[in-house]
């Protein structure tokens, strides 16, 4: 397997995206007085901000706060205005290194090369090699349904960091989406998209995409730091690296969000693999190719906090349960029973300091 099949494998077996966009989306919002705390508690897992602007989150947990978001504000457009109000600055490094581009066709080439850093099991492409250019976005996991908001955000965000980088007045070709016109108020729905991205746009397409005028792509611009690219390209490739060693199986994954949930949302295999935009059947047949399940991954998660906190004697059997996700402390006991072989009062008395040193 090539090294850029094995990342591909990675990041189709728990897409993420970094939670920076979803920062700069909330802060929109929450600047318009929308409230969307409730709404990043159910399909995130948390609200408040974002401290680690290289926070990775799941893609299909963004995906459906985009269509939440969407039904609650009862905006079917949702997506592309928020696209078009975005600035390309605000992602960060990749921003910075499309502004730095000396044309068009350099800077969707750039995109296209650090996406992965962004978001993952996505494909980002630029064809320029037929009459009229395209630049194609698709999330991959077919799982990760509906999507509208995510494709309109995307392509209105495109859209406003080609206008940052080409002047205010250009617009593609034509917009194409995947999913299906809106039942509802199409028409008014047709004119704001048109307003929007200003071109044609057809839906139920084979990909979400930009058709492009191909003398854009080589039309000359004024770069914005064209000397820094060296140094941005160098930091982009470093990150990459980073991201692409920070777990190297899908049961490390699995893990990961083991651990965030433990004691706070439930562990089943179904809700498991919608977070990571796969089937359950997927989900157990890839652990299973690693020689472990869902059941052994959380049954040594569980052991392995359970053990740390029996150590303190202060820390009461009903708040070990209680975090751990259990009903009480019999079923607590019971299952602890079946891990160990010892009962958790068993297991704190065999391994009290007071024990060890007689």
């Amino acid at each position: 397997m090539t090294k850029h099949s094995e990342m591909m494998t990675k990041q189709i077996c728990v897409p993420t995206i970094s939670a920076n966009v979803l920062a700069n989306i909330v802060l929109e919002l929450r600047s318009q007085g929308a409230a969307v705390d409730r709404l990043l508690r159910k399909h995130v897992g948390y609200a408040g901000g974002f401290a680690d602007p290289y926070e990775q989150i799941p893609l299909a947990r963004f995906v459906n706060f985009l269509e939440a978001a969407a039904l609650a504000l009862g905006d079917p457009l949702l997506g592309a205005k928020l696209g078009a109000r975005s600035r390309i600055e605000d992602i960060g490094l990749i921003g910075l290194m499309f502004l730095a581009s000396t044309n068009l066709q350099i800077a969707l080439g750039n995109l296209r090369k650090f996406f992965p850093m962004l978001q993952g099991a996505t494909r980002v492409e630029l064809d320029a090699r037929c009459a009229m250019p395209e630049f194609i976005y698709q999330i991959l996991g077919p799982t990760i349904w509906p999507r509208r908001q995510d494709a309109e955000f995307t392509l209105s965000a495109t859209c406003s960091a080609i206008r940052s980088l080409l002047g205010e007045w250009w617009s593609p070709v034509e917009v194409h989406f995947e999913h299906d016109r809106a039942h509802h108020d199409a028409r008014d729905l047709d004119s704001a998209l048109l307003e929007i991205f200003r071109a044609p746009v057809l839906f139920n397409q084979p990909a979400n995409r930009l058709i492009l005028d191909p003398q854009d792509l080589v039309r000359p611009v004024a770069s914005r730091g064209e000397g820094m690219v060296p140094h941005l390209e160098r930091h982009l490739k470093d990150l990459m690296r980073t991201k692409e060693t920070t777990f190297d199986s899908c049961a490390s994954q699995v893990s990961h969000i083991i651990s965030k949930r433990l004691g706070h949302e439930d562990l089943e295999v179904d809700s498991i693999a919608a977070e990571m935009g796969l089937s359950s059947r997927t989900l157990q047949r890839r652990l299973a190719e690693e020689g472990t399940s869902l059941r052994d991954l959380v049954r040594r998660h569980r052991s392995h906090v359970v053990g740390r906190l029996l150590k303190d004697p202060k820390t009461k059997m009903t708040v070990i349960a209680h975090d751990m996700g259990y009903s009480d402390g019999t079923t607590f006991s019971r299952a602890f029973k079946s891990w160990s072989g010892d009962t958790p009062r068993d297991h704190r008395v065999a391994r009290s300091p007071r024990r060890a040193s007689t």
